[in-house]
């Protein structure tokens, strides 16, 4: 089979919005490529999705098309350093690339996939994700942790919010589903909606849940589900 190429968009649209009371930037990119079908082709026909047993993604995930990355990668990057300071000398590193595809079932989850997270505490490491199926799907959400007031988690947060979530979580366990509503716990700040050919850019400090709802959002097939593209850059 013939690989199509995958090229970005010049015109593609890009919008900013300032996430909560610490007035996070995300970056908000639609019409990102011009042709969305070569890279649902490859992460169809090309790419073996698995369950990774390193992180607490809930579903399978594939490398990432070399294709992809060489064509979209230049592109995050020079959106991060408009929209986001970063040290002067600071060089991007692609820290990974992945397909995603959600396909847990919510009794199958873990308290940890069950609550927002966050990516890093590094304040230059990034997520650039991309909607790749078209269909009604979940987007993602930002969230707060209310006894605490955090919206990014950093080092120095990272010991209060782990003593404050533990301590509420033994009286007010999270249900047993994919959060994407508020709670005693987590407040939602914010939702950028599922579009295909849409790029979200985000600080991987940013606490964020994907809005997985079971009927709809979790399916195994990557030419049908809730495909993502997956970035996770680093400056340093």
């Amino acid at each position: 089979m013939q690989t199509k190429d995958i090229k970005v968009n010049p015109n593609f649209s890009q919008r900013l919005y300032y996430i909560g009371e610490e007035k996070t930037c995300v970056v908000v990119c639609d019409d990102v490529l011009e042709d969305l079908s070569a890279v649902r082709d490859i992460a169809i026909s090309a790419s073996k999705f698995e369950h990774e047993s390193n992180t607490s993604y809930p579903g399978q995930r594939a490398e990432l098309a070399r294709s992809y990355a060489e064509s979209v990668f230049p592109l995050v990057v020079s959106l991060i350093r408009q929209n986001y300071a970063l040290p002067h000398s600071s060089l991007a590193h692609l820290n990974a690339g992945y397909f995603s595809i959600v396909t847990l079932a919510p009794e199958d989850l873990s308290l940890q996939q069950r609550i927002p997270h966050f990516d890093s505490t590094n304040p230059y490491f990034f997520a650039a994700m991309q909607y790749i199926n078209e269909g009604d799907f979940g987007g993602t959400s930002f969230y707060s942790h209310r006894p605490t007031g955090f919206e990014n988690i950093t080092v120095d947060r990272t010991d209060k919010l782990i003593q404050s979530a533990q301590s509420l979580i033994q009286k007010s366990p999270p249900k047993q589903d994919y959060f994407y509503e508020s709670d005693d716990h987590f407040l939602r700040l914010g939702t950028v909606d599922h579009k295909a050919n849409r790029l979200v850019i985000y600080p991987g400090t940013l606490l964020h849940s994907g809005n997985i709802r079971s009927a709809k959002d979790i399916n195994s097939d990557p030419a049908t589900g809730r495909l993502t593209t997956n970035l996770f850059i680093e400056f340093r």
